[in-house]
């Protein structure tokens, strides 16, 4: 369409202003001079009825032929009768055409929408959107989940449409697959709808690639994932995202053959392939592709160099990174070298080491103290200190054992002097310890608890619980009792 700067019609052949043009070709105007000009009297290619068309046209259609091969720009549906809009060199049809339309206000609400029309029966007389239109027009029946109005309501106060009312539920077959489904009319299942969708969406991204046999690959995929997610909505966006993919395995790969799983990999790398699940399980499933092989290494490679790209700029940068050559030139599994390499990194930040400034015993020490899981780990990167630096560092030593908690110690004491005078000479006090700490009651409780005998034997209460002594500190009970049988925990 030819506009100049004031907005005004003009002819694309020509370039006169023309209040009305003649004719839009390939959206392209013509004044009636240059139509007469332009367009030339040619036999249509299908029933070889002359037809007015342009000189330039290869294949001139009559109307009548034109519109029997003619498909919506959008939905690709035939569009025999009229069109809903033309744009550019092709249509759209009456359902698609809307999408085509600028965005404009809905009187009512004021959001912007495409679906602007007025229903003056039921007093929309401005352009309304279908929200507002809709707004208390129906319901979602309960059953055949279509917007009716309910004449029904269930005991489950659900709402049932006139095509769902109990003893006359009206059915119909899916189009696509036949399968009978609930309601009147004519409406695809779940799975074609989708289906359906995620075809459009994968017949519209395959055009985005250059080379045919990603191409083939890309729609074989498509095919793959609607069969194995039938009633799944997420598929069309699934394609969406796995583009990306195959949009890379496009510009790296020439031929289906120089795409193997390891090459993949190499390519681009672990982190990239493991947001890509699905399409990994397909080429491994359909096209034999290898990725378990190489994964776990090209993994730990790349958190390796992540790792040291991290401290590039720190003072300890050189020293991490000639370490991790010396790592990579003793031929060291992936996983080893990361874990070396994670304990270097660890020890650098804490001790601020540089090529000029060595680390302390001090540093390690600390750093064995707040992270003892390190030690065997760090052993590595000492070494390599003392052998490259000049380090006069030992080795941590190894991990001491934990003392044991002061309850126990204390139950200890208890027991020794128990054993030592007897239990007929134990003091009360040492009984009333030697019970109390194995059971978990608090000292300071004592002065709540009670003896009682339960059904499973000689027990103390505590409140509303009652503990059963068990049989190793039975006798203790019992002598305590005997000495006091009212109660001596006061």
């Amino acid at each position: 369409m030819g506009l100049d700067t004031n907005q005004a019609r003009f002819c694309d052949c020509c370039g006169r202003l023309e209040n009305k043009i003649h004719c839009v070709y390939q959206g392209r105007d013509f004044c009636t001079t240059c139509y007469a000009r332009e367009f030339k009297h040619l036999p249509c290619v299908v029933c070889e009825t002359a037809t007015r068309t342009h000189k330039s046209n290869e294949r001139p259609l009559c109307a009548a032929c034109d519109r029997q091969t003619r498909t919506c720009i959008r939905c690709n549906k035939p569009v025999p009768g009229r069109a809903g809009r033309r744009i550019g060199g092709g249509i759209t049809c009456a359902a698609c055409t809307p999408y085509f339309r600028e965005r404009m206000p809905c009187s009512v609400c004021a959001k912007p929408s495409l679906h602007l029309s007025r229903d003056r029966p039921r007093g929309f007389m401005e352009p309304t959107c279908s929200v507002c239109r809709n707004a208390g027009k129906g319901e979602t029946c309960s059953r055949c989940k279509g917007l009716r109005t309910m004449v029904f309501t269930t005991l489950e106060k659900k709402g049932l449409c006139r095509d769902c009312l109990p003893g006359e539920e009206r059915s119909h077959n899916c189009p696509g697959c036949g399968e009978l489904q609930p309601g009147g009319g004519n409406s695809e299942c779940v799975a074609c709808g989708i289906g359906r969708r995620a075809r459009l969406h994968r017949d519209l991204h395959a055009t985005l690639l250059a080379q045919i046999w990603v191409r083939e690959l890309f729609v074989e995929y498509s095919d793959w994932l609607i069969a194995r997610q039938p009633k799944n909505a997420n598929v069309q966006d699934w394609l969406k995202n796995h583009m990306v993919l195959f949009t890379r395995v496009d510009v790296t790969f020439t031929d289906a053959a120089e795409m193997t799983g390891e090459a993949m990999l190499s390519s681009f790398g672990a982190s990239f392939l493991k947001d890509y699940r699905l399409p990994r399980w397909f080429l491994t499933e359909k096209h034999g592709l290898d990725f378990e092989g190489a994964w776990d290494k090209n993994a730990e490679q790349e958190r390796i160099v992540h790792q040291i790209a991290a401290h590039n700029k720190a003072s300890h940068g050189p020293v991490l990174q000639a370490f991790e050559q010396d790592l990579r030139s003793r031929g060291l599994a992936p996983l080893t070298q990361r874990l070396y390499v994670r304990a270097a990194v660890a020890f650098c930040e804490r001790a601020k080491i540089s090529t000029s400034m060595p680390p302390s015993q001090t540093d390690l020490d600390k750093l064995m103290r707040a992270s003892p899981g390190l030690r065997n780990s760090l052993t590595q990167f000492l070494r390599f200190g003392r052998e490259t630096y000049g380090w006069a560092l030992d080795n941590p030593s190894p991990k001491i054992k934990s003392k044991l908690p002061t309850t126990m110690t204390r139950l200890d004491a208890v027991n020794e002097r128990i054993t030592r005078a007897g239990l007929a000479q134990a003091s009360v006090e040492d009984l009333v310890r030697s019970i109390f700490i194995p059971l978990g009651i608090p000292i300071k409780q004592r002065t709540k608890c009670q003896w009682v005998d339960a059904k499973q034997g000689l027990a103390i209460q505590l409140k509303e619980e009652v503990i059963v002594i068990p049989d190793s500190i039975k006798s203790r009970a019992i002598e305590l009792r005997q000495r006091a049988p009212a109660g001596v925990f006061a």
